[in-house]
């Protein structure tokens, strides 16, 4: 599908879609992202047709493209979605570090931890979290969570892992060292959706 795809600094989320009259989310932050701006759904509570929350999102997309489908198994699927949030989740100390610092008031050297406890900490934090992914991806034919065929569940898990790529090049090759190498495996598989982002254009925005 043809889209156009804009990024916006963390402190500008809630700020631009308040202005286009997004209703906030109902539980945990009121403005995220990613977020999409669709006429079809447009109305007259939603002028603009915006959705947040990735799952919407990708549930949303799924209907309208449904082949090859996001979620193949359904309610199996998203079962395996909240498994894999949930586990991710529950690395959040770990992602921390890579929040631009304007939302702490502090550079990043000051919120990224340098003692070797806290550290080690933070290791056995994502070890403990990543065994669940880990003897899920062995459990299945692979290299997908459902077998030959990419579903939300992979997207969710690489996104993730793209984000310690991204921000800790050595804890993220630490973390494809886990297990037999099913972590490397999906990540090679999925890697032309993670460099593929499309023609980038700039254009003047105003103030």
């Amino acid at each position: 599908m043809n889209y156009t795809q804009s990024w916006i600094s963390y402190p500008d989320v809630a700020p631009l879609l308040k202005a286009l009259g997004v209703k906030p989310n109902e539980e945990g932050n009121p403005y995220t992202l990613p977020a999409i701006c669709d006429k079809s759904i447009a109305s007259t509570i939603n002028p603009n047709g915006i959705m947040m929350d990735s799952l919407s999102i990708a549930t949303h997309l799924d209907k309208l493209y449904p082949s090859p489908p996001l979620f193949p198994s359904g309610d199996s699927s998203l079962a395996l979605v909240e498994t894999v949030n949930k586990t991710m989740g529950g690395m959040a100390p770990a992602l921390r570090q890579i929040v631009p610092p304007k939302s702490f008031g502090k550079p990043l050297s000051d919120m990224h931890p340098t003692d070797e406890k806290t550290l080690q900490e933070l290791w056995d934090l994502i070890e403990s979290q990543m065994s669940t992914i880990l003897n899920m991806l062995k459990s299945r034919p692979g290299p997908f969570f459902e077998g030959a065929s990419a579903s939300y569940a992979d997207i969710v898990l690489v996104s993730s892992l793209a984000a310690f790529h991204n921000d800790d090049r050595e804890l993220w090759e630490r973390m494809m060292a886990l297990g037999e190498g099913e972590l490397k495996t999906l990540w090679d598989v999925c890697l032309p959706w993670i460099t593929g982002q499309g023609e980038e254009k700039e254009w003047p925005v105003d103030e």
